[in-house]
């Protein structure tokens, strides 16, 4: 699992690193060359030197952090804390994911630039959230998963469709988690996350009696 996992993180990875890595070599490469044909350019073109360095040293990261397994460090404590990687690897291979979310009872994994893994136990809140970017107003929509701890994880999803379905999963399978934006409860989860906590309870209870 925690393998697969990698190759799920590193797939996600793969384009933007090799952009990345290949603006950064053709960056250096054609550095060099002006620098073999006019002799030493280095002060004159520094911050072309410092940018290339930067993009390619930033895809190699993107390639290296996956494969070294740095964004599944949430999912390898709870599994040596616990000794719960065997009912972890149970719920991975029995429950049909939903763009890459999977969820239980007991757990909530999406698997994407870096494995978000999480208790439910520990779950409050699940929204979507569209952010439009300069230049060119794309879109990048992501779910947000809000736990007690306040430590928010991010989920990258294509579009609204897929976060809606996503939502629509939270809501079937954790019905007592609060689901959808509101300006009311990002008030409440920032300054009384405790009402929050005890709603969420209260709302499961009646849902397990």
């Amino acid at each position: 699992m925690l393998r697969e996992l990698r190759l799920i993180s590193l797939r996600k990875n793969l384009f933007i690193s090799i952009v990345a890595v290949g603006m950064g070599s053709l960056g250096l490469a054609a550095l060099i060359h002006d620098w073999r044909k006019n002799g030493d350019g280095f002060s004159q073109n520094m911050s072309m030197y410092i940018a290339s360095f930067v993009f390619l040293a930033a895809g190699l990261l993107l390639i290296i952090l996956p494969v070294s397994g740095v964004g599944q460090k949430t999912l390898q404590r709870y599994c040596a804390q616990s000794g719960n990687l065997a009912k972890v690897e149970q719920f991975y291979r029995s429950t049909p994911p939903v763009y890459g979310v999977r969820i239980s009872r007991e757990y909530v994994l999406a698997a994407g630039t870096k494995t978000n893994f999480l208790l439910t136990s520990d779950l409050l809140w699940v929204y979507m959230n569209v952010s439009v970017l300069p230049p060119y107003f794309k879109k990048e929509t992501y779910i947000h998963f809000m736990p007690k701890d306040g430590k928010a994880a991010q989920y990258k999803v294509k579009n609204e469709k897929q976060a809606n379905a996503i939502l629509e999963y939270v809501q079937k399978t954790l019905p007592w988690v609060f689901v959808g934006s509101s300006k009311q409860l990002e008030k409440i989860y920032q300054s009384d996350r405790q009402s929050m906590i005890r709603a969420v309870e209260e709302r499961k209870a009646k849902d397990t009696a």
